[in-house]
């Protein structure tokens, strides 16, 4: 999955930084990042690239974490000037980017980056929100009230009846392959109930022996999704709600694509069980 970037390894604790010329610099512009075209393949642009056109840049840069000893820092009041090693391009382009880890620390970044677009102010009183040097948070000036980033609870379910999955198509989605039964965690549910409910609501069958199997920070959407398996349990006549889903129907193992590049957990989970890890 896209987080798997062993050996190397993810620092997401707070810390007091200096940027060194071979760290890398986020900015994003709404759906949009910035990077460095100068080479063969696009990449993240270092201090070292950027300074030469923005010579104050180390100024006003915040550190977000680091990967192994290369540290990333967000500027959010660059003004970008047209050139040609530099480009903003669609935060989905995530899935070229080469090494994974350079991948995952952009998707990152942009959900922090989404989460200070959203509270630059308190919720509380409407003041000002400012970052804390502490920890990951923001606290209003005023009421001191303290805002951390969002994470959002969800499952992913893939529902198994022998040699089959359930595949479903998610309503109003622009993704438009096979995925799985998806739903986010409600107050006071356990993942393992909100594995049944959405199943039940989403197809309108029943499940059974309900497993873990992983979990992925997924941030696109702010997510912590949980994926899980279970077992038909009863009658494998799919009642669809056509609120949540376009299309649902079991699928042979046999008959699943393979997929070589499972960055999500989703594919991740239906190529598990198209190789019979999950039986």
């Amino acid at each position: 999955m896209l987080q798997d970037i062993a050996p190397h390894k993810f620092y997401p604790e707070m810390r007091e930084a200096i940027p060194a010329p071979e760290d890398y610099i986020l900015y994003f512009d709404g759906a949009s990042v910035l990077l460095d075209c100068s080479g063969a393949e696009p990449t993240l642009p270092t201090v070292a690239v950027l300074e030469p056109f923005y010579p104050a840049i180390a100024r006003h840069v915040e550190y977000l974490f680091a990967v192994d000893e290369r540290a990333f820092f967000m500027v959010t009041d660059l003004e970008l000037k047209e050139r040609r090693e530099l480009r903003l391009d669609s935060i989905f382009t995530f899935r070229q980017l080469r090494p994974q880890w350079l991948a995952f620390a952009v998707l990152t970044g942009s959900q922090l980056y989404r989460w200070r677009l959203t509270r630059t102010f308190c919720g509380r009183c409407g003041d000002m929100m400012t970052p804390l040097t502490t920890e990951r948070a923001l606290q209003c000036g005023r009421c001191r009230h303290i805002e951390y980033p969002r994470i959002v609870p969800s499952v992913i379910v893939g529902v198994i009846d022998g040699d089959r999955l359930l595949m479903v198509r998610h309503a109003e989605s622009a993704y438009r392959r096979w995925a799985l039964v998806a739903g986010f965690v409600e107050i006071g549910e356990t993942p393992e109930d909100t594995v049944r409910r959405e199943v039940m609501e989403e197809v309108g069958l029943h499940v059974t022996d309900v497993s873990y199997y992983g979990s992925q920070p997924w941030a696109l959407a702010d997510l912590m999704a949980m994926g899980f398996f279970a077992r038909l349990q009863g009658s494998d006549e799919i009642t669809l709600n056509r609120n949540e889903l376009s299309a649902a129907q079991w699928i042979a193992r046999e008959d699943i694509e393979p997929d070589d590049d499972p960055f999500s957990l989703t594919q991740t989970m239906i190529e598990a069980f198209r190789r019979g890890e999950i039986s």
